[in-house]
């Protein structure tokens, strides 16, 4: 798995500012303000506006703030093996040395997980004296299923702060899938 399908958005957005020369010689020129972004490893210009203000407008409103955009995921328990989600019910409900809270809903079905200290980066976790790495692993000593520690660091890195997991919720493309067979 390459792609993290918990990512949304492009990672780096910012304005150039292209200066033309409407006759040779002269003192004409027309300003164009190219919106360019990083989506993943590849560069692309979103768009070409005419004034420095327009530009910022559309970069503040592509752009990924914590706190402007939902940080809760609902995605199928199909994405997880039946024994492992039947073992996510058993979790004791507090893990703060695994960075993890879990809940279950009234109607018993559905599991959810609190990440805690988002998102789990290598920056971020610097301030907690810890690393992704580390962090995984007392995940899986504790005895975490590594299917579900992956979901988990691809929601942690994406700064999601709540999954739930569901048998009524779509799927997630780009996520494998044990359980639904179609």
């Amino acid at each position: 798995m390459s792609a993290n399908p918990f990512l949304r958005g492009f990672d780096k957005l910012s304005i150039q500012l292209i200066v033309h020369e409407l006759q040779p010689g002269s003192s004409l020129r027309e300003l164009s303000y190219v919106i360019h972004a990083k989506d993943q490893d590849q560069s692309l210009v979103l768009g070409v506006q005419p004034t420095l203000e327009q530009a910022q407008h559309i970069v503040q409103r592509l752009r990924f703030e914590t706190g402007q955009f939902s940080r809760c995921w609902e995605i199928s328990t199909d994405h997880l093996p039946a024994e492992v989600v039947n073992r996510l019910f058993l979790m004791p409900t507090e893990l703060p040395e695994l960075q993890l809270e879990f809940f279950e809903t009234t109607a018993q079905s559905v599991i959810g997980c609190k990440l805690r200290n988002t998102p789990w980066t290598q920056k971020h976790l610097d301030l907690l004296n810890t690393n992704p790495a580390t962090l995984r692993q007392r995940q899986l000593e504790f005895g975490l299923a590594p299917e579900f520690v992956e979901i988990l660091h691809l929601a942690g890195q994406a700064d999601v702060r709540f999954l739930l997991f569901d048998p009524d919720a779509a799927l997630l493309e780009g996520l494998p899938c044990f359980q639904r067979v179609e």
